[in-house]
This record gives structure tokens, C-alpha cells and sequence, in this order.
């Protein structure tokens, strides 16, 4: 498993589950900071079928196999954290992390991606915290 730094180190592709069209919503506002900061952007979103002009998934798991994701970061109301997780955890290859953005936190879920090795990190954001270690790391993408 690994620990954020080291995943921080070789961060390429997030996929945000929950991702908004809405500019006023903190899953636009961070995929759009993540974008500036040179990462691939996959939009999970069930209700549009493009976000910036990106192809939009219903479902983590429907992300072709040939996409690696590093990051899984979810935006999703706490009712659905289980199943957003679980469908994450679903696709093979698995992702790297399961990030649950700030106010986000369940047991189960950390328990889910424990059980099958997946660095879980939960009420934080990603945007805030990629963006702290770039600047201090002065990353080139």
C-alpha cells in the first residue's frame, strides 16, 4: 500500500466520482485546480455524458481496464459513500486510493479498501492537499 506522499510522487489520473457540470460545486472546483496542476481528470458522473469536454462514466467500474487510476476521489452524499466505494473497488485493475473529500468519512468503506490493500484516505481534500505537496515538491508533470 501505499502512503500519500509516495502516491502524491507519481500522480497521474483521478477519477471524480460525483462530478458536478455546476461550477459552484467543490467536485468542479477541484477537478478543474487538479487539471491546472497537470493531472488527467476521468468524470464519474451518472447524470451527463461530458464534463469540459471529457467522456463522463455512469460508474468507476465501467472506466475501461486499459485506464489507470491513481486516485478515486469521491464526492457523493454519505448514503451512497458504500456503494460509490464498492463500485470503485469493483474494477480491475484496482485503484490506488479511495479518497472521500472533506466532511467524508465511514468505517465500511475504510474497511472495504483494507481489505483489499487500497490506500483509503477520507474527510480531506484532494484539491488542497495535491496541491500543498506540488508547491512544496515543485513537481513537473
Amino acid at each position: 500500500m501505499f502512503t500519500p506522499e509516495e502516491l502524491f510522487e507519481n500522480l497521474k489520473t483521478v477519477a471524480v466520482f460525483g462530478l458536478s457540470p455546476d461550477a459552484g460545486k467543490s467536485s468542479n472546483s477541484v477537478a478543474k485546480r487538479l487539471q491546472r496542476l497537470g493531472l488527467t481528470i476521468i468524470p464519474v458522473n451518472p447524470n451527463i455524458s461530458q464534463w469540459e469536454g471529457l467522456k463522463a462514466y455512469q460508474s468507476v467500474s465501467e472506466i475501461p481496464s486499459d485506464i489507470e487510476i491513481d486516485i478515486v476521489d469521491i464526492f457523493r452524499r454519505e448514503e451512497f459513500l458504500v456503494d460509490a466505494v464498492t463500485d470503485a473497488l469493483a474494477r480491475i485493475p484496482l485503484p490506488k486510493c479511495i479518497w472521500l473529500q472533506s466532511g467524508l468519512w465511514s468505517d465500511e468503506c475504510k474497511r472495504l479498501c483494507e481489505e483489499v490493500g487500497v490506500l483509503y484516505i477520507d474527510d480531506s481534500c484532494l484539491g488542497v492537499e495535491f496541491g500543498f505537496y506540488h508547491s512544496q515538491h515543485k513537481t513537473t508533470l
